[in-house]
């Protein structure tokens, strides 16, 4: 069973056969901004997104061996909108999921990809969208006592993740055209 959370807030759980689009050998699911999926690696699905200033937050329990990946395009809100866009609504629902399947913060790792200037506008780096998400990334893993053992951030081009069964990422860089 694959959990998938939507742009719209809804939670839907799927079975891998529904997914037959077929990646390194593993059936993939593609994640969307907005959205994050979480499953055990009994179920020998990859998820994959694309990035760019978006960031995805991985999270990998060592001893449940389930693994999640989200897509965020901001990292948080004033307001108390629930949607999936902002990084802090987007992570803690798919860490609640992970608790649910029996994941322990205490055997839990985490990996962050994306944050990249791809527009290369003159605002300061410190502004743009890709460093505040990516900076989110980092302060919420730190905050909650998550270790980042992987960070592929920043730059000026987008990156394909696919992330697979024992944690295993795989990240392609997207060319300027």
């Amino acid at each position: 069973m694959i959990i998938i959370g939507h742009k719209d807030g809804r939670i839907e759980k799927a079975s891998n056969a529904r997914f037959n689009q077929k990646i390194k050998g593993y059936n993939a699911h593609t994640i969307i901004g907005g959205e994050f999926a979480v499953a055990g690696d009994q179920e020998q699905i990859a998820f994959k997104t694309l990035l760019g200033s978006c960031v995805a937050i991985m999270f990998y329990d060592k001893k449940t061996k389930v693994k999640s990946m989200n897509h965020f395009l901001l990292p948080s809100t004033k307001n108390s909108n629930e949607d999936m866009k902002y990084g802090l609504y987007s992570v803690e629902a798919m860490l609640n999921e992970m608790y649910k399947l029996g994941c322990s913060k205490n055997s839990m790792v985490a990996k962050i990809s994306g944050g990249a200037d791809i527009m290369a506008l003159n605002i300061s780096t410190a502004n743009s969208i890709g460093h505040r998400n990516v900076e989110f990334a980092k302060d919420f893993c730190k905050a909650e006592g998550f270790k980042l053992i992987s960070e592929h951030t920043r730059g000026e081009h987008g990156r394909l993740i696919l992330l697979t069964d024992e944690f295993e990422t795989f990240i392609k860089v997207t060319q300027k055209s």
